[in-house]
């Protein structure tokens, strides 16, 4: 139970000043989902997940998405405005 109870805190942030480092310690990698010696990520995966660091993958992911899309975008109206100067220089009122 106290286990838990230090996860917990440590992942809402609510009260880690009251711990011990030993309790930061197995917070982080409780929460990093175990020792290394028992195949989890331990303290380096705990400060991970707590940090963010863990997201920046999905925001660069986001972004190169945004960046074609964006793209795909601006050749499409592009073409439409080269088609519609076309059209009306043809008819003499460009």
């Amino acid at each position: 139970m106290g286990s838990i109870t230090t996860t917990a805190l440590v992942a809402t942030s609510v009260s880690v000043a009251g711990l011990s480092g030993a309790g930061i310690t197995s917070g982080l990698a409780a929460i990093g989902g175990g020792s290394i010696a028992s195949e989890g990520l331990g303290m380096a995966g705990g400060l991970i997940a707590c940090s963010g660091v863990a997201l920046l993958p999905v925001f660069a992911v986001g972004g190169i998405t945004w960046g074609i899309s964006s793209n795909v975008r601006n050749s499409k109206l592009r073409n439409e405005s080269q088609r519609f100067q076309a059209h009306w220089t043809g008819q003499g009122y460009i």
